[in-house]
């Protein structure tokens, strides 16, 4: 795709996912449509592993999601719970959705952990790098995915290494493109095959 089409299918999935989201019911679409639609994974659910098994203390647990290629844990909540939230978990624990994925990635065979730990609740998407001491979250919104849509490419690519201050000026610069695309569309109403080929000559 080019970065017109995806900033295009990036529009549309926030338009499909804005207000809903719940956990079980919706989860395993939201993502299968993000890695799909907007990332180009082809084959997501071959290359996905839903609701992994992982063994806890004794107790089988499940990872909501697992991409093995990129070595990416999500941990999936409902719309409207907040990220940094502690929720209580089966034995008797309150964790955060990022120390529950924590917790998994913890009891994961060495070779199987975690690159980077995503937490989501439909309207965020917290990263965290785990080749940081202290992991702090990039957070993104859904609002925000049109214009920074690149920052998830290390779901799909596993050469992504971090995500670095060369990106984030890149996603500014996009930014306004993405304005001038936006005032473009809302003044003409165009095709979205038009409006793709206008925001390329402005690339």
């Amino acid at each position: 795709m080019t970065d017109a089409e995806q900033r295009e299918v990036a529009r549309q999935f926030v338009n499909r996912w804005m207000h809903k989201g719940k956990e079980d019911e919706h989860g395993r679409s939201y993502w299968i449509d993000l890695l799909s639609n907007v990332l180009g994974m082809n084959n997501v659910t071959e290359r996905v592993d839903f609701e992994k098994k992982v063994i806890v203390n004794g107790h089988t647990k499940r990872i909501d999601a697992y991409i093995p290629e990129t070595s990416v844990i999500i941990e999936q909540k409902s719309l409207g719970i907040a990220l940094d939230q502690k929720l209580h978990n089966s034995g008797d624990i309150d964790l955060t959705p990022y120390e529950q994925a924590k917790r998994y990635n913890d009891h994961l065979p060495y070779d199987e952990r975690a690159r980077w730990i995503v937490t989501s609740n439909f309207s965020e998407i917290w990263i965290y790098d785990m080749n940081v001491r202290v992991p702090e979250p990039l957070k993104i919104s859904l609002m925000e995915l049109q214009n920074k849509y690149s920052l998830l490419d290390f779901l799909v690519k596993k050469e992504v290494k971090k995500i670095s201050n060369e990106m984030e000026v890149s996603i500014k610069a996009g930014d306004i493109v993405g304005l001038i695309y936006d005032a473009f569309y809302k003044q003409y109403r165009i095709s979205d095959v038009t409006k793709n080929e206008a925001c390329l000559q402005w690339m």
